[in-house]
């Protein structure tokens, strides 16, 4: 039995809709796949909650935060994490904290120490607690402003 033009022509139509069909699921699937980002504050209680627990260790947030502009962070925001008479310091990663205008910049003294932020974006978050009374918060794309480990930005 002879087939003519007009049944190829069908086939190939039949499959440039099933292909268009399978994209467009593609595209749904790959469109509801959101970064892993969370709350900058959310994400220090959870990373200083284990630092508490073992000192000495530098523990990174699992996804990274995201930092609004115009939002500051106090250390006092997470006595209830230390036990209510813990330190919290604050260190911006040098990439972050440099030129003339810094996205990232650590405020205040000791006691009223917070970290603020001028622009919008996501980094790493890192915690590293010297003891139970001392804990550092770096924000930025590693613990170490150096790829060699050279420039801490957190001391322990």
């Amino acid at each position: 039995m002879f087939r003519g033009q007009a049944f190829d022509t069908f086939k190939l139509m039949i499959a440039a809709v099933i292909a268009v069909a399978i994209l467009g699921i593609l595209l749904g699937i790959l469109g509801g796949i959101t970064p892993q980002v969370g709350d900058p504050g959310n994400l220090i209680k959870q990373q200083l909650g284990k630092g508490y627990q073992l000192p000495g260790i530098v523990y990174a947030s699992q996804q990274k935060a995201n930092f609004k502009a115009g939002t500051r962070i106090r250390s006092d925001a997470f006595s209830d994490v230390l036990g209510g008479t813990g330190e919290v310091k604050f260190y911006c990663n040098e990439r972050l904290a440099a030129g003339s205008s810094p996205r990232c910049q650590v405020t205040g003294g000791t006691a009223r120490s917070g970290i603020s932020f001028t622009a919008d974006f996501d980094e790493d978050i890192f915690v590293c607690c010297e003891s139970d009374e001392l804990c550092n918060i770096g924000v930025g794309d590693e613990p170490y402003q150096g790829g060699d480990g050279t420039g801490k930005i957190l001391p322990c």
